[in-house]
């Protein structure tokens, strides 16, 4: 694992996390944003580490976003303050989610984001010399990075607004009253409380506190992915307005901003983008109109499996650079590296393969019912349901023994149906609303009902040679240096194949 501007290291089952760029008084940008979710999915995934401990190199904790980040965003349009907010969001749900106590380390400064990053933490060991600060509003902007979510809820909506509206500061003392931190301790104590507080968690049940970490947060801040996904459409608006730019230039040149004449965020609405591209209403949502990506919030992926909130992983493994669509079940299978579920999509007793295209509405391994007793009706194996007695176990069983395989890099288009017992071979493409009920062999075309061969998607050899190479096997770094190869056949079986002669193509185009 590189990173750029973290520190990561793991010592008797805590795994520390620290912001390294003193310089910037450790500033947080996507580079930044990337490292921490890197980090932070190395800890959850380390069955070693019990804790994770996040610090902040040298006189501050987190002066929040990068100024010289929003500076190219305002000068050229390149959309930082979108990527970043969203980063920083999933950054802090990562943080909620790990089943495994979070504590933050804070000295002299947290703000804006980067207070963001503290209040998504379980305990909060605090400098006696700490400032914190939402700060947002200097700049114009509206909170993001979960900040004013968990105000509201910690503190009721009047001193939550009085924080975010007057961005005034919060010293050690009032922090500690207000509940914002756990604990005040002395400047020159505060390593070696953390210490003691990282190594008393992590000689404690790690299936306990993981049971309480997620009680408290269900309890108290459901909702908190969803307030996510609206804050980087907000910020992206106001960082267009006059106000995000006096911000900025009041900023740079150490001035009290004179804000003025602003782009105003209207009450709107927002909800499922319909086929015609429109906005089809939830009213009472005063957030600028936005498209809702599939996927967990469109937001850039990472090694951590995404998973949207509507959707459901059951006794599954997912792979890293997963994205599981919304309103997904999975369940009993597996699903492999860089693979997506668009969306409505469900798969049980399944294997899907590496660089799996799944669009929206597809059924995988659909429950067949028991055709041959007098009722095919479920009460006769789901009848606790019914106060019938137990289920059926065994009607179960043999529903598993027929499980559905499909192989690396298939694409199975919209609303197709794959039957139980069904083998998909390498590079398959099955074609929308098809129902396959047969095995389907390696880079050939199937459609219709029940599914039948179109067509092959290469000449024979060729698609042997492409599938000896076992690209999905290739490692992170492979990936990044030979992407460009996989955009032609010809190219690709040149520098990684196994065959003599040109390859000889099959219909390689984009329509």
């Amino acid at each position: 694992m590189e990173l750029t501007w973290i520190d990561y290291s793991v010592r008797d089952h805590v795994a520390h996390i620290v912001l390294n760029r003193p310089e910037r008084l450790n500033a947080l940008d996507t580079v930044v944003a990337d490292d921490l979710l890197d980090a932070l999915g190395a800890a959850a995934a380390d069955d070693e580490v019990r804790v994770i401990v996040l610090a902040g190199a040298g006189r501050a904790f987190c002066a929040g976003g990068d100024m010289a980040q929003f500076e190219a965003d305002l000068a050229h349009d390149r959309g930082n303050v979108r990527a970043l907010v969203r980063a920083l969001g999933r950054v802090v749900w990562l943080m909620r989610a790990i089943p495994k106590p979070v504590v933050a380390s804070v000295q002299r400064v947290a703000a804006g984001a980067g207070l963001g990053l503290v209040l998504a933490a379980d305990f909060v060991l605090a400098s006696d010399d700490v400032t914190l600060s939402t700060a947002f509003v200097r700049l114009g902007l509206a909170s993001d990075t979960g900040v004013g979510f968990v105000l509201t809820r910690t503190l009721g909506h009047l001193r939550a607004s009085d924080l975010l509206m007057r961005s005034r500061p919060v010293p050690a003392s009032e922090a500690v009253t207000l509940g914002l931190v756990t604990r005040v301790v002395p400047a020159t104590d505060l390593v070696r409380q953390t210490a003691e507080l990282a190594a008393e968690l992590a000689a404690g049940p790690a299936d306990a506190l993981a049971a309480i970490k997620q009680q408290v947060w269900a309890s108290t801040f459901t909702g908190f992915e969803r307030y996510l996904e609206d804050e980087p459409a907000v910020q992206t608006l106001l960082s267009r307005s006059p106000d995000f730019a006096e911000g900025l230039a009041a900023f740079r040149e150490r001035r009290q901003p004179g804000f003025g004449q602003a782009l105003r965020v209207a009450p709107a609405q927002t909800g499922v983008r319909s086929a015609a591209g429109q906005i089809r209403t939830a009213p009472n949502r005063m957030v600028p109109n936005r498209e809702l990506p599939s996927g967990l919030s469109g937001e850039r992926l990472s090694r951590l499996p995404a998973v949207h909130q509507t959707s459901r992983v059951v006794d599954s493994t997912l792979g890293e650079w997963t994205d599981i669509g919304p309103r997904c079940l999975v369940s009993e299978s597996t699903i492999g590296d860089y693979s997506y579920l668009a969306g409505d999509v469900d798969c049980v007793y399944a294997t899907v393969g590496k660089y799996c295209s799944i669009a929206s509405h597809v059924r995988i391994n659909p429950g067949n019912h028991p055709m041959w007793r007098v009722t095919q009706h479920h009460m006769t194996y789901r009848r606790s349901a019914f106060g019938l007695g137990d289920d059926d176990e065994r009607f179960f069983e043999w529903r598993r023994s027929h499980p559905v395989t499909i192989g690396n890099d298939v694409w199975v288009g919209h609303g197709a149906t794959i039957m139980p017992g069904v083998s998909i071979g390498d590079g398959a493409v099955v074609g929308a609303s098809a129902v396959v009920t047969h095995d389907v062999e390696p880079y050939t075309v199937v459609a219709g009902v029940p599914a039948h061969v179109l067509r092959e998607r290469f000449p024979r050899d060729v698609a042997e040679a492409i599938r000896a190479t076992r690209w999905w096997d290739w490692s992170r770094e492979e990936l990044e240096e030979r992407i460009d190869d996989l955009g032609d056949v010809d190219t690709f079986l040149t520098r990684h194949g196994h065959r003599q002669g040109a390859a000889r193509r099959g219909d390689t185009s984009w329509g």
